[in-house]
């Protein structure tokens, strides 16, 4: 696939997601795709930036963060870039402010090119709208060491492959004893190491899908 930032605009400009399923859903975890109407409150908000750029060698990839293992929630999975909603800002700035934050990236080289669909995450009640843009060169990152235990630079062509997609055991976040995780047998992409599942993975399967759509 000749991929470069006209070719992820087009796939960006897609339609016909809205009923969209993912190849990642997780029939046994009951997972809604929307926040249900009779939780109490208004539900929180957050949003992630798949942010794609040509590497070194000149290939096309994006960034995956490894959160720290002492995290409250989510400790040592694979995750976007991003985070909560602050008061007065668009999900857009929040996707490209928590961006820069985590990774070190600049924010006036991003151009964002689309959104994708939200995803109601339950364990920790926030509907998170991802969003897809371009960098401008060949960024250099820093982690943010109070989040980020790694940052992960995944070359696209690896997730088109349709070898990294596995069906098998995973660690899954336990809520009511962090300490001891769940496991579950769970779609992921194999990254290296690296098990990328769940919401992640569900934002990451719609934008490999529209790739494809435009190759």
């Amino acid at each position: 696939m000749q991929l470069n930032k006209e070719t992820v605009a087009a796939a960006m400009r897609l339609l016909g997601y809205d009923d969209w399923q993912p190849n990642f859903d997780v029939p046994n975890l009951n997972r809604p795709r929307e926040r249900p109407e009779e939780l109490p409150g208004a539900g929180r908000f957050a949003a992630v930036l798949l942010l794609v750029y040509s590497n070194s060698h000149g290939q096309p990839s994006l960034i995956l963060t490894r959160r720290r293992q002492d995290m409250s929630k989510h400790p040592g999975q694979i995750a976007l870039p991003g985070g909560r909603q602050d008061d007065g800002e668009s999900l857009k700035q929040t996707a490209l402010r928590e961006t820069c934050e985590e990774i070190g990236v600049e924010q006036m080289r991003i151009q964002v090119l689309g959104e994708l669909s939200p995803v109601y995450i339950p364990p920790s009640d926030y509907t998170v709208t991802p969003f897809v843009g371009w960098y401008d060169g060949s960024p250099d990152f820093v982690a943010a060491e109070y989040e980020v235990a790694e940052i992960l630079e995944v070359q696209i062509d690896r997730l088109l492959d349709p070898a990294t997609f596995i069906h098998g055991e995973v660690s899954t976040w336990n809520q009511a004893d962090p300490s001891n995780p769940r496991k579950i047998i769970a779609p992921y992409y194999a990254i290296g190491p690296h098990q990328v599942w769940g919401a992640t993975a569900i934002m990451l399967d719609e934008f490999i899908d529209r790739l494809r759509r435009v190759a």
